[in-house]
């Protein structure tokens, strides 16, 4: 499983703790309600980005921090609003989290752990891009000769 599904897809997100009321309409649909759910709507439009925060980002809210069991030290930033005043919290970097999951989960290989090692000469053009070689050259008229180059159809079935 990687880390870029679940972050990629998200730009940012707040998470805040906090009272609220259940309503049901006529419809069953339900509709929360309250002081602290037209806070998290505010936080949505907060100014993360623009203070120099990061692109993709979650912030939390002190009343939600302030709940967590683990020692996570992460920068300060404060939104102010007329009707709720100041309402602190803390900004977590996705990208950097996304990268510590990846770098988590990435496997090396080492020479003497490797089943076999393939090594080719690539040009590189003024463009730093791999360039192919020549349709005429001897590599490419060996590989278009024999499309078992390494002898692995045989295994495929196995």
């Amino acid at each position: 499983m990687r880390a870029g599904p679940s972050v990629a897809s998200v730009s940012s997100f707040v998470v805040h703790f906090g009272t609220f009321i259940v309503d049901r309409d006529e419809d069953g649909r339900v509709d929360l309600a309250g002081p602290d759910v037209i806070l998290d709507h505010r936080l949505l439009k907060n100014t993360v980005i623009e203070s120099g925060g990061p692109k993709a980002y979650a912030f939390l809210t002190t009343p939600c921090f302030a709940r967590s069991s683990h020692e996570i030290k992460l920068p300060v930033h404060t939104e102010s609003y007329d009707s709720f005043g100041q309402v602190p919290g803390f900004v977590e970097d996705l990208a950097e989290v996304a990268d510590r999951r990846r770098d988590a989960q990435r496997v090396r290989v080492t020479g003497d752990d490797a089943e076999f090692a393939a090594f080719a000469d690539v040009a590189f053009g003024s463009d730093r891009t791999p360039k192919p070689p020549p349709a005429t050259s001897p590599t490419t008229k060996a590989f278009a000769a024999s499309s078992d180059v390494f002898g692995l159809a045989d295994r495929a079935n196995d």
